[in-house]
């Protein structure tokens, strides 16, 4: 197993090396942080920030962290944290990746290795709300998988990993170029764009048509060819992983669904049991520790 198998991780400023091979990934939730000296690890570190007030030093270099900051750490690379304030919780996910377990993905598949090759030993990429609340949807799955001993969780939190490592990507690749598309590539991307930064508002074919200039019935087959799934089915999925990810990290039920864009409590209701199988209300008491 490659992950612990608890969602809370006990945090130690002396322990930082990894008990397992490929990857580990915890979730820490100091409420007194502790300064961690300055230290280095034989594999890669990627710290997705939540909340508290803490600097980040590498390099000499000093960054105080914020909320959606992502702060990625190449191997042996020196770096340390200190507290400012030690009245704020301090939040974060931590993952840790091996370096051979990189040379095997990045050797596949070089799409893996595009940030890490497009930074110094360390760098700190800022992401939008929404986009950090997708990152963290896919880490609370890797961490759910790895409390379950189903047949083929071993491998599903490989898959996972990669998927993680892949999004990562993606995001710092949006945020350094710019590439050419085709005209159909960059009007899906532009339409997924304008829907998970409107997933509060009421999202229509008719809506979506006026606005890219378009037939409805293009962007049903846009969806259908790049998702295999309807326009509103694709709203309603991106809604949940919003509200889900809202109520793991401390947000009422109601406001969570609120703020994912259901317009009442009983149709997010019918969606979340329909896709998850069991109630919000059971699935947040079954995953408590994660709340704030």
């Amino acid at each position: 197993m490659s992950v612990k198998e608890k969602l809370i991780s006990p945090f130690s400023s002396g322990n930082q090396t990894m008990e397992y091979p490929d990857f580990e990934l915890h979730y820490y939730q100091d409420d007194e942080p502790q300064r961690v000296e300055p230290h280095r690890h034989t594999g890669y570190e990627i710290l997705f920030f939540l909340e508290g007030n803490v600097m980040y030093t590498h390099d000499n270099q000093k960054t105080i962290l914020r909320p959606n900051d992502i702060v990625v750490i190449k191997p042996n690379t020196h770096h340390s944290l200190t507290p400012i304030d030690n009245n704020i919780p301090y939040r974060r996910f931590t993952w840790w990746i091996s370096k051979e377990r990189m040379d095997q993905l990045t050797s596949t598949e070089p799409t893996f290795d595009y940030m890490f090759s497009h930074m110094g030993n360390s760098a700190v990429f800022h992401v939008s709300t929404l986009d950090f609340l997708m990152l963290q949807s896919k880490l609370i799955r890797m961490l759910e998988n790895a409390n379950r001993k189903a047949f083929g969780s071993a491998l599903q939190l490989q898959i996972d990993a990669a998927d993680l490592l892949l999004y990562l990507n993606q995001l710092v690749h949006a945020q350094l170029e710019v590439t050419p598309a085709s005209s159909e590539t960059s009007l899906y991307e532009n339409l997924t764009n304008h829907i998970l930064a409107h997933l509060d508002e009421d999202i229509t074919l008719e809506d979506l048509a006026n606005k890219f200039f378009v037939s409805k019935f293009y962007i049903s087959h846009l969806f259908k060819a790049n998702m295999g799934i309807s326009l509103h089915q694709y709203v309603i999925k991106k809604r949940l992983e919003v509200a889900r990810t809202l109520m793991l990290t401390g947000t009422d039920i109601t406001e969570a669904s609120s703020q994912a864009g259901f317009n009442n409590y009983s149709n997010f209701y019918r969606a979340f049991t329909k896709e998850y199988g069991i109630a919000p209300k059971t699935y947040l008491e079954q995953n408590k520790l994660l709340k704030k």
